[in-house]
């Protein structure tokens, strides 16, 4: 159900969700867990991330925790619309990929 959520969500926003394996072979627990959370990261900075943003915050275990644009102050102006998440921020695809903060990344960037 939440995998199918998440689609549902992508088709929305015309965008992309990518999942961290373990997240994908996890669907059934988080079925099972209504409590159980996925941390979202955003790539880009546009109204779309905005869309999908505003819709995945009605989706069950929908959790943005970071912030990625191409400089640390957009993705700061960004984060600052969100001013209820304590969004962590980058401006470094790879750092992102590598902090272990994320379980899955939404790219609305070309």
């Amino acid at each position: 159900i939440m995998a199918h959520s998440l689609r549902k969500l992508a088709q929305k926003t015309h965008g992309r969700i990518l999942l961290k394996p373990q997240v994908r072979m996890a669907a059934s627990t988080l079925v099972a867990n209504p409590a159980a959370r996925i941390r979202f990261a955003t790539i880009g900075t546009n109204v779309i991330t905005e869309n999908f943003i505003a819709a995945g915050s009605k989706v069950p275990g929908f959790e943005l925790v970071a912030v990625c644009s191409r400089t640390l102050e957009r993705a700061g102006e960004f984060a600052a619309k969100f001013p209820h998440r304590r969004l962590k921020l980058y401006s470094d695809i790879e750092t992102l990929a590598n902090s272990g903060d994320i379980d899955a990344v939404y790219v609305a960037s070309p």
